[in-house]
């Protein structure tokens, strides 16, 4: 999933926006300024088009965000309440799509789904690479949560292809996120294929505070060794980080 249909509304919204001129600025920004979440304040709104515009953006934002379980318990509210049929049909296709992609995708035989029951409590880590010595390992760690994390897997399936065959592992660890269901989902939606890890909180919390990780995604790089040689490496879309792989696999 990429940033196509934001991208298409903010076109509009912006058009619009112009148009109307910064009537309603203030009622947009308030959402943020008072804590409240974005779509159940925007469908309260009192003035019809800029309820159902404002509404439907929040929707499509979630949409980016890979946060598409959030849409569908407040899905009967924006039917009932948005009026504006052309905003209302639009939106409605586009998530059937974009459902349909997330819960309907087949796994990739490629993807490999690991239990994480028998990690080693007090280091996870050192369990998930351990079978993989006398291999190069690049680890990907990211969350369900996370548009930066998904929006980088396509870089990643890339740099897959261009290491195709050589002795390097994929691993994908999925920390900090509320639900192995939605995890699985993404990894075939997704076609995260590699070794594929759903840590716990208590796991995904003993792995932050052994590489003091505050943002993700993170990446790391594993010799052949099995030693770590950088805890914060470069992004799969980044050369540097194919040079580096290909000179531990040298």
């Amino acid at each position: 999933m990429d940033n196509y249909y934001l991208q298409r509304f903010s076109k509009w919204i912006f058009w619009v926006y112009n148009s109307i001129g910064q009537l309603y600025a203030g009622e947009y920004m308030a959402s943020q300024k008072n804590n409240i979440p974005q779509f159940d304040y925007f469908i309260h709104l009192k003035e019809p088009f800029l309820r159902d515009l404002f509404s439907t953006w929040s929707l499509y934002d979630q949409i980016e965000s890979h946060q598409i379980d959030f849409i569908k318990p407040n899905l009967d509210t924006y039917k009932n309440t948005v009026q504006n049929e052309l905003i209302k049909r639009q939106f409605l296709s586009d998530y059937e799509k974009q459902y349909n992609i997330l819960y309907n995708s087949k796994q990739s035989p490629n993807s490999i789904i690991n239990s994480s029951l028998q990690l080693k409590e007090d280091n996870p880590f050192a369990s998930i690479i351990e079978k993989h010595k006398g291999k190069v390992i690049y680890v990907d760690i990211w969350a369900t949560w996370c548009g930066p994390c998904l929006d980088g897997m396509r870089n990643s399936l890339k740099l897959r292809d261009k290491l195709a065959g050589r002795d390097v592992v994929f691993i994908y660890i999925c920390t900090n996120s509320p639900s192995e269901k939605v995890w699985e989902s993404l990894v075939a939606a997704n076609k995260i294929e590699g070794e594929n890890y759903f840590l716990s909180y208590s796991q995904s919390k003993v792995l932050n505070n052994i590489f003091n990780i505050r943002t993700i995604p993170r990446y790391i790089l594993v010799d052949k060794s099995g030693e770590v040689v950088n805890k914060d490496a470069g992004r799969p879309g980044e050369a540097v980080t194919f040079n580096k792989i290909q000179e531990l696999l040298n």
